[in-house]
């Protein structure tokens, strides 16, 4: 599940690229699978929220950008709903 390394990199990536090439035309991120959205569980268990929440501790993760909850290591900065309008390259979801 690549879903969340594009969804945290691809403006820190994007902006290395233009830094280093100012010629580049073209930059997109593209996620072929494992993006989870932020829904509960039939039983209203906010499941993924949680998950999430354990990969930001676990990888001591700091936010994709400017985030808008109070806590920036809130799980809504990294949950693709979330930080998707945050990033600044076309951005693409392939889910099969």
């Amino acid at each position: 599940a690549g879903g969340f390394a594009v969804v945290r990199h691809c403006n820190p990536v994007g902006q290395r690229l233009f830094q280093w090439l100012p010629s580049l035309a073209r930059f997109s991120c593209i996620v072929e699978s494992g993006v989870f959205l932020d829904m509960p569980t039939p039983a209203n268990e906010p499941v993924m929220r949680s998950c999430f929440h354990t990969l930001l501790r676990q990888h001591e993760a700091g936010p994709p950008g400017p985030c808008s909850p109070s806590d920036p290591s809130s799980p809504e900065c990294f949950m693709p709903q979330y930080a998707v309008p945050r990033i600044r390259y076309p951005f693409f979801v392939l889910q099969n």
